[in-house]
C-alpha cells in the first residue's frame, strides 16, 4: 500500500462491520477516481467485524494510501472517530461501506469546497442501485422521503443539521476536530450523524446539497428491517432530546414533554398499537413479495398503499422505542391521573404534539364582514394551538374597515385598494412570523381539531409541503360528495368524518386556496403567489405546480372538513368571478406552455410540466416586502 509524505487533499473515512463484498466494491470504486491516487487517502475503521476484513484488504492491489484499524464493536460513531484521529487530509469525506462511488466523486466534493467562502458540509446523493428497484419496498423508499429526504431537497441549497447524513458527506477535517468528533454514546447507526450535525450547526456550518457528488447505495432494505430501524430511531431520539434540551429539538420530533406523566400516557398508546402494527407489518411484507404493477396508475396506488402502512408502522415503532429507552434510563413512570399525552388526537390517526409552533393564518377579504366574522369566530373556538391571524383588506368600504379595526384578535393589513388576492397574500407572508402558514378564505368556517390534524399530515411525511382539507364547496378531489349536514351541526359532522377516516389522505397535483396549509420551507423555495394572475384565478394551480416541480407533495387530508360558502368575495366586491377565471385560464396556459386550444375545464396534461427540473429563475416568485399598514 503506497504511502505519501505530502498532506492529502481528502481523507475518505469508512466505518465497516461484516460487509466485505460491499467494502471491496467501494474500494475498487475509489481506485479509479479522477483525482490522482497520491492526493487522497482512505481510512477503513473496522467496528469489530468477525469476517477477515484485514486479510482481505491486504490481498487487494490498490493504488492509494489505505490505512486499516480495528476496534471492539462500539458503533459507527466511535469507528469514525478512530479514523478521524489518524486522518491527514484537508477534507474528510465520510462514506458508508455499502456506497458505490462515481469516478468523479472526490473531484466534485473538492471543487464544491473550493467554491465556498466559508466552511460547509457537502452532502452528495445516495440513490439505491438500479437492480434493487424492482423490489417494491426499495422502490417506495427511493421515490419517497421515508428513509432519506432527497426527493424534497433542492440542489445547491443550504440545509440544517437534520440533513447531516454520513452516507456521502464531506467537510473540513478541522471542523470535526472543533466539535471533537462523534458522540460515542450513540452506539447505533442512527442519530449519531445528525447529532454531530447539530453541534456543527452551532458553529454556523450548514449542509450544502450537491447531487452530482454521487454514490449509489448497494443495500436492500425490507419492511422488517425498516420497522426495527424505526424502533431504534425512537431510542436514539430520546438520547438526542435528553442531551440537547432546547425546545427546538423536541419540536423537530413532535414531542411536547418528556416528563413521567407524558411517558406514562404514551406507554398506554404503544400497548394499544402493538396488534395493529403487527397486522400492518404482515400486510406490508405481503405487498413487498408481489411484483410492481406495470401501468403507472396502478403502480402509484400500490405504492401509496405501501406508504400508508409504512408511515403507521414507523410512527408506532418510533413511539415504542422512545418509551422503552426512557424506561431503561429512568425506570417505569409512576401512575398518575390526567397525564398529558405527548401525541394528542391519536384516536384520529394523527401524530400531534401539545406544543406546536406558531401558525400564521392569512385571510384576504373585500367587504362581506359577516362572513369574515363567522370565520374568525370559528378560528377562536376551534384553534387552541398558537397562531396569529393576518387579515388583508383589499379595499373594503368604511363600515367593514371599522368593524375589522375593532377586532383585537387579528393583525389588519390595509391595502387601500384591490391589489388582487395573489399580491395581498404575498404582502401578508412578508410580515408573518409562523411556520406553517394557512391561507384561508373569509367565507370559510373551521372545525374541531382542524389545524393539528392538517399539520399532522406534514409530519408523517417530510416530503409533504402543502395540505388541503375536504369541503362542501370546492373543485377537484377535495370535494366531499353529498356532505348532507345541517350548517348548525357542522362541528358534529366534521368530528364524525374524522373518526371514520383517521389519517385518511390522498395525493394530488392541485390544492385549492380556500384553505391551504403550507410549510414555510416551501415559500422559502418557490416564493409566493404569482401576481400575473391579477385579482384571482389559477394562482393556486400555479403555486402547486411550482411546489411539485421543487419536489414538494400536495396532500389532501381526508379526515379534515372545512365549510366553504364560496364566491362571497367576488359577490361582495361585485366582480365577474367567471370572467376572471376564463381570462386567467389563458394566462395559465401561456405560462406553462399548454396547448392554447385546450378548453377551460378539460383535463390538463401536467406530467411533463412536473418532470421539468426546478429553476429558481423560472419557478420562484419573490415576495414583495413593500411596507403595508398593519394594525396589531
Amino acid at each position: 500500500m503506497p504511502g505519501s509524505q505530502e498532506r492529502p487533499l481528502i481523507s475518505a473515512i469508512v466505518p465497516t462491520y461484516n460487509r466485505i463484498p460491499q467494502l471491496v466494491a467501494l474500494l475498487r470504486g475509489l481506485a479509479v477516481q479522477t483525482v490522482p491516487a497520491d492526493r487522497f487517502e482512505v481510512l477503513v475503521s473496522d467496528d469489530g467485524s468477525t469476517d477477515p476484513v484485514e486479510q482481505t484488504l491486504r490481498d487487494l492491489d490498490l493504488p492509494f494510501d489505505l490505512t486499516y484499524m480495528r476496534q471492539d464493536n462500539a458503533g459507527p460513531g466511535a469507528a469514525r472517530n478512530r479514523a478521524i484521529e489518524r486522518a491527514r487530509g484537508r477534507l474528510a469525506l465520510i462514506l458508508n461501506d455499502d456506497a458505490v462511488p462515481a469516478s468523479d466523486l472526490f473531484h466534485v466534493h473538492l471543487q464544491a469546497h473550493l467554491r465556498q467562502n466559508a466552511a460547509v458540509a457537502v452532502l452528495g446523493s445516495f440513490p439505491f442501485v438500479e437492480q434493487s428497484l424492482d423490489i417494491p419496498f426499495v422502490r417506495l423508499l427511493e421515490e419517497t422521503d421515508l428513509l432519506f429526504a432527497y426527493n424534497s431537497m433542492v440542489p445547491g441549497r443550504l440545509y440544517d443539521w437534520r440533513y447531516f447524513w454520513t452516507c456521502n458527506i464531506s467537510l473540513p477535517l478541522e471542523s470535526l476536530f472543533a466539535v471533537e468528533g462523534f458522540d460515542e454514546d450513540f452506539k447505533e447507526a442512527l442519530c449519531e450523524d445528525i447529532e454531530l450535525g447539530y453541534r456543527l450547526g452551532k458553529l454556523d456550518i450548514p449542509v450544502l446539497y450537491l447531487p452530482e457528488a454521487r454514490c449509489v447505495h448497494d443495500h436492500d432494505m425490507d419492511p422488517e428491517r425498516y420497522a426495527k430501524r424505526a424502533l431504534a430511531l425512537g431510542r436514539n431520539v430520546l438520547a438526542m432530546c435528553e442531551k440537547h434540551t432546547e425546545p427546538e429539538m423536541r419540536r423537530v420530533w413532535g414531542i411536547s414533554s418528556l416528563e413521567a406523566p407524558a411517558i406514562q400516557s404514551l406507554e398506554r398508546l404503544t400497548l394499544k398499537e402493538a396488534a395493529p402494527v403487527e397486522a400492518d407489518l404482515q400486510k406490508l411484507i405481503e405487498l413487498n413479495g408481489q411484483n410492481l404493477p406495470d401501468d403507472a396508475e396502478s403502480r402509484l396506488q400500490f405504492l401509496d398503499e405501501m406508504e400508508t402502512l409504512t408511515q403507521r408502522i414507523s410512527h408506532a415503532q418510533f413511539r415504542t422505542g422512545l418509551v422503552e429507552e426512557w424506561i431503561r434510563r429512568h425506570g417505569r413512570p409512576e401512575e398518575g391521573r390526567n397525564a398529558p399525552a405527548i401525541f394528542r388526537d391519536t384516536d384520529r390517526g394523527c401524530v400531534v404534539t401539545g406544543e406546536q409552533a406558531l401558525t400564521s393564518i392569512i385571510i384576504p377579504c373585500i367587504n362581506g364582514f359577516e362572513h369574515t366574522r363567522r370565520c374568525l369566530d370559528s378560528i377562536a373556538e376551534h384553534t387552541p394551538e398558537p397562531h396569529e391571524i393576518l387579515v388583508v383588506d383589499n379595499g373594503s368600504d368604511a363600515s367593514t374597515l371599522e368593524a375589522l379595526r375593532a377586532r383585537d384578535d387579528i393583525k389588519l393589513l390595509e391595502m387601500g385598494e384591490n391589489i388582487g388576492a395573489p399580491l395581498a397574500r404575498n404582502r401578508a407572508v412578508a410580515v408573518s412570523q409562523g411556520d406553517p402558514l394557512v391561507f384561508l378564505d373569509n367565507d370559510t368556517r373551521v372545525t374541531p381539531g382542524w389545524l393539528s390534524s392538517m399539520a399532522a399530515h406534514t409530519w408523517v411525511n417530510p416530503r409533504v409541503g402543502l395540505v388541503g382539507p375536504m369541503s362542501n364547496h370546492v373543485s377537484g378531489t377535495q370535494f366531499e360528495h353529498d356532505p348532507g349536514y345541517d350548517p348548525d351541526r357542522l362541528d358534529e359532522y366534521a368530528r364524525t368524518l374524522s373518526r371514520k377516516r383517521p389519517g385518511g389522505h390522498h395525493y394530488t397535483a392541485r390544492l385549492i386556496l380556500f384553505c391551504l396549509l403550507v410549510q414555510r420551507r416551501v415559500l422559502d423555495t418557490i416564493g409566493g403567489f404569482d401576481p400575473v394572475f391579477g385579482r384571482w384565478g389559477f394562482e393556486d394551480d400555479d403555486f402547486c405546480l411550482r411546489a411539485g416541480i421543487a419536489g414538494y407533495r400536495s396532500r389532501v387530508a381526508e379526515d379534515v372538513f372545512i365549510h366553504h360558502t364560496g364566491s362571497q368575495t367576488s359577490q361582495a366586491a361585485k366582480l365577474d368571478y367567471s370572467g376572471f377565471l376564463a381570462a386567467n385560464w389563458e394566462v395559465f396556459k401561456k405560462k406553462w406552455s399548454i396547448d392554447e386550444d385546450l378548453a377551460y375545464g378539460a383535463p390538463v396534461p401536467l406530467d411533463s410540466v412536473l418532470q421539468q427540473p426546478f429553476d429558481p429563475a423560472l419557478h420562484t416568485i419573490p415576495i414583495d416586502p413593500t411596507e403595508t399598514r398593519v394594525k396589531p
